[in-house]
């Protein structure tokens, strides 16, 4: 009984070479038409033909590198698009506490009033600021030798307003002299090119509003004062000179700018200490009104570098060496001071020369 159970557990050879399935299904063979259906060679595949064949695979095959190619490339270049939108958003997201510091601090605590500032600057001229190709000028020359700020006259010393002005007092005196066509579009221009675009102003001396307006000057018993040179001086104590300064500066910081380099701030020796001059107390009461959102320096003296040596025939030349020693030679400028240098050589070699000597802070003029 248990043998007969085991041999029914096995299958049995009854439906062996049956097909109890679906009937077979055949595929097509790339090669197969080359024997006709004898067995024979068929010349449908001939050299010819197997060269036409060839061409088209290649052609396939050139095709699909192609198209790898081209996803490869868009690929690329969403890749960066989004890695350079992800760098400006951090940018914008870690420059906002910034903003919000300097919105919420007063005059006193201002974190950008007291913040240190390293200005690498290129001195220009008004007319320079004219939106068009005097300012690319300007931009060009900041690239090249590398700078990050440039300096204009807002107020210059002999009274003459160097931008654009719109202010009623600046059209009463008629001080508005060789300036550029457009300077609020020059100073957003700057801002967008990442460049830091510095207004100077000349506090006190001024040759025009004295003549004009005796309340803002300073006086010699009934008549305006006049230094040995015959200039005059706005007073450091008249509430119309301030006025008149505050309004520039404010106008100014209306365009975009917001910094500011003072000077001419001190009246002559033999009448300084009959007013409150200085570069401390202007500054300190226009970051005040300015709620701490302004940057206010004050020019340091001007160096003049020259470079110049004499050989063993007395022939003068310009030594690097000379101008390292120059720079080297140049007083520390103070807190809230700038160093300006003024120089007749070529920009290119003492720009390096400057970076050499690793100078934080300066205006060539």
């Amino acid at each position: 009984m248990k043998k007969d159970r085991k041999r029914k557990q096995f299958y049995n050879n009854k439906n062996r070479n049956s097909h109890w399935t679906e009937e077979q299904q055949g595929r097509p063979i790339s090669f197969a038409e080359k024997y006709d259906a004898a067995g024979g060679y068929s010349d449908k595949y001939n050299e010819t033909s197997r060269n036409m064949h060839r061409l088209a695979m290649r052609k396939i095959e050139q095709k699909e590198k192609r198209t790898k190619a081209i996803i490869a490339t868009i690929l690329a270049v969403v890749l960066f698009c989004t890695g350079y939108i992800a760098m400006d958003v951090r940018m914008i997201r870690n420059a906002r506490p910034v903003e919000e510091l300097i919105d919420s601090q007063n005059a006193s605590n201002s974190a950008f009033s007291q913040m240190t500032i390293n200005i690498c600057a290129l001195k220009i001229s008004g007319v320079s600021m004219d939106n068009s190709a005097m300012l690319d000028s300007v931009l060009n020359d900041v690239g090249i030798y590398g700078f990050n700020s440039v300096v204009f006259d807002a107020k210059r010393s002999d009274g003459t307003i160097g931008y654009r002005s719109s202010l009623a007092a600046v059209d009463t005196y008629g001080a508005m002299s060789n300036v550029g066509s457009d300077s609020i579009g020059s100073v957003k221009k700057l801002i967008e090119n990442d460049i830091l675009p510095v207004a100077r102003i000349s506090c006190y001396a001024d040759n025009i509003v004295p003549a004009y307006d005796s309340s803002a000057a300073v006086m010699n018993g009934s008549s305006v004062y006049r230094d040995k040179d015959g200039n005059t001086y706005l007073n450091p104590d008249s509430e119309v000179a301030y006025g008149y300064i505050r309004d520039v500066v404010r106008e100014l910081y209306d365009f975009g700018v917001k910094v500011f380099i003072l000077y001419g701030c001190d009246l002559p020796d033999e009448i300084s200490e009959n007013y409150n001059d200085g570069f401390g107390s202007v500054s300190k009461r226009l970051v005040e009104e300015m709620n701490g959102d302004i940057k206010l320096l004050e020019q340091a003296p001007t160096v003049e570098i020259s470079g110049i040596e004499e050989d063993e025939d007395g022939e003068k030349k310009i030594s690097n060496a000379v101008i390292s020693s120059e720079l080297k030679d140049m007083p520390t400028p103070v807190d809230n001071q700038i160093q300006f240098i003024s120089s007749k050589i070529d920009k290119a070699r003492l720009v390096e020369l400057i970076n050499q000597e690793e100078l934080k802070s300066f205006v060539l003029e």
